[in-house]
């Protein structure tokens, strides 16, 4: 699906949650078998025909009540509720429509839905309506060899950080003068560390123990942009749109360098002046990104939201009700959980332990509570634990 989903696909995909809504109340009030749960089905299909356009496919992700299309969450209502429940009672978290889909198979689903007999094992799906849950390793253990060595991509990960510092350097020497700069080697990288994930999570997120430790910055955006990849993929998110989100974190405190380098290298507590030149690099990455052709959209709005709050807080400052973008509540995990593990000037570096036990109090005012609890379970099960204070 294209990842530039814009307000009329929104509000077609949100139609379509409307009438599916309705087809679940109406096949519970009479029978799926009901004329008024087909009528609805039906006005549910014209809404996804629309949605999905001259897409092959939409797909909707489910973390708890909120309902998210290519990375812009519906808004909230007691439809996404019924619909999320609905979805949640049979254990199943991802649902993805391939064009060709038809009313009848729309029915179908409803009719699954309903059936107290009908669990997430026994579910058939068809060719065009895929579902699935949320996966936490996507991998399995690493294999040993015959002599007893373990089967992994770290001689190819070794290779990357001097390849990855040249790409970094000359991106933020250009923007440091406020030059645009080619987004050519950034994206080859990035497609560089999907291909590596896909074929081992676990190397994978050992890459971030590579870097050199007088790097941070780089090191620290090449790590959100591996924690930001791990995440999303284990969301079941796939092509341009995983793409974007690891460039997105790879540029997600490019406003950094416009910001003095004695407040950014501080040994201590900024004073209030500080504070404010410091709250204002999410704004000057975005303006200075927003200006370089090619820069993915998502890696804007990543860059002006990734210290927004879930709860509303932060910087900068926004509206109520503001609609934060997947991608930026997903950098804003991979943003903390490295800073904490990470050794600076003002802070000793943190354990695993200590990191989650300090997320999970940060869930549900600071970080986005459905997806910290999903991240943290993703530490658990792969080798985020292997490089918890990598930077000692």
């Amino acid at each position: 699906m294209n990842p530039s989903t814009g307000p009329s696909k929104l509000s077609c995909c949100a139609e379509f949650i409307r009438f599916f809504a309705m087809s679940l109340a109406n096949g519970t009030l009479y029978s799926p078998c009901h004329p008024q749960v087909s009528r609805l089905c039906g006005k549910a299909y014209e809404t996804l025909r629309q949605a999905l356009g001259e897409d092959q496919g939409i797909s909707f992700l489910l973390i708890d009540d909120q309902i998210i299309v290519a990375s812009q969450p519906l808004a909230k209502g007691p439809y996404a509720e019924r619909v999320s429940r609905a979805f949640r009672d049979k254990k199943i978290e991802h649902v993805e429509f391939i064009a060709g889909v038809t009313a009848s198979d729309i029915l179908q689903l409803v009719g699954n839905l309903l059936d107290p007999k009908t669990s997430y094992e026994n579910l058939a799906p068809s060719p065009q309506v895929r579902f699935g849950k949320i996966a936490l390793s996507a991998t399995e253990k690493m294999e040993k060899n015959d002599d007893g060595k373990e089967n992994n991509l770290i001689s190819h990960l070794e290779d990357l950080p001097q390849v990855e510092f040249r790409i970094f350097a000359e991106i933020y020497e250009r923007a440091k003068s406020r030059q645009s700069f080619s987004l050519r080697g950034l994206s080859e990288m990035v497609s560089g560390l999907i291909g590596i994930l896909r074929e081992d999570l676990d190397s994978f997120l050992l890459l971030s123990a590579l870097q050199k430790k007088d790097k941070y910055t780089f090191t620290h955006s090449t790590n959100v942009g591996i924690l930001n990849l791990a995440q999303a993929a284990s969301l079941k998110i796939e092509g341009q749109l995983l793409h974007d989100i690891g460039i997105a974190g790879m540029l997600h405190d490019v406003g950094k360098l416009f910001i003095p380098e004695e407040i950014i290298c501080k040994p201590g507590k900024l004073d209030e002046k500080e504070t404010t030149l410091m709250r204002r690099h999410p704004v000057k990455g975005a303006e200075y990104l927003h200006g370089i052709s090619n820069i993915p959209p998502l890696a804007v709005s990543t860059a002006y939201e990734h210290h927004i709050d879930f709860g509303g807080g932060g910087y900068p400052r926004v509206p109520a009700n503001w609609p934060l973008n997947l991608c930026s509540y997903i950098t804003s995990i991979s943003d903390i959980f490295d800073a904490l593990r990470t050794k600076r000037s003002y802070q000793s570096p943190k354990d695993l332990p200590e990191c989650k036990k300090i997320m999970l109090k940060l869930a549900g005012t600071k970080l986005h509570p459905a997806l910290t609890s999903h991240f943290l379970s993703l530490a658990d099960s792969v080798a985020i634990k292997s490089i918890g204070a990598v930077h000692s």
